[in-house]
């Protein structure tokens, strides 16, 4: 089984990544997953070093090339990249949409969980604006779960969506996958139930 929290756009708020730190520990989480507007390096180092899990990540449009590179230093980086954890193939786009489109589009059509920082257009939760470019990658490898990190307000899913919610608000997102490689759970939770 594999545990992954995921969050997004947490704007380099410190308090948030230090209650993540404890929540992370506290319910054994396997990976952190970060979609876009970290801002912060700092924060991916710190996350990395105190929790010893695996940390991995697609940037946003507010993550500069710091976020970038501690991404790719702790072998964390998604964009355009496909990486299995514990048998659960991880492909992700980030702000490189046409890039990260192309390289997926020739390595795979067997993705457990398409990682992006823009939505889709069509099964999107949040019925905001999508790229039509982003479903014509999901038309073509078929994820079985999609997971986007630019949206507004708390976690929101559906049998085939998932926005974790606002991060900087203390949103946050932990899925649950089986032995059988099947998104068994999705739980939505706020940083503040912890304390």
């Amino acid at each position: 089984m594999l545990s992954i929290l995921a969050l997004s756009r947490i704007y380099g708020n410190k308090i948030v990544s230090s209650i993540i730190k404890y929540v992370v520990k506290s319910l054994s989480i396997d990976v952190v997953l970060f979609i876009g507007d970290t801002v912060s390096p700092q924060i991916i180092y710190d996350m990395y070093k105190s929790t010893r899990t695996i940390v991995i990540g697609v940037p946003g449009i507010y993550d500069d090339v710091s976020v970038i590179k501690a991404l790719k230093e702790i072998n964390g980086f998604l964009e355009g990249q496909l990486k299995n954890f514990n048998k659960i193939r991880i492909a992700g786009i980030g702000i490189s949409i046409d890039s990260s489109i192309n390289s997926l589009m020739s390595k795979t059509n067997n993705v457990d969980l398409l990682v992006t920082y823009y939505p889709g257009r069509k099964h999107n939760p949040l019925r905001s604006n999508g790229l039509a470019k982003i479903d014509k990658l999901i038309d073509k490898i078929r994820p079985k779960t999609i997971i986007f990190g630019k949206g507004r307000g708390k976690c929101v899913f559906n049998e085939h969506y998932i926005y974790p919610g606002e991060g900087f608000k203390g949103y946050f997102t932990v899925l649950s996958f089986s032995e059988n490689l099947l998104l068994e759970k999705v739980k939505c939770f706020n940083i503040y139930s912890f304390l």
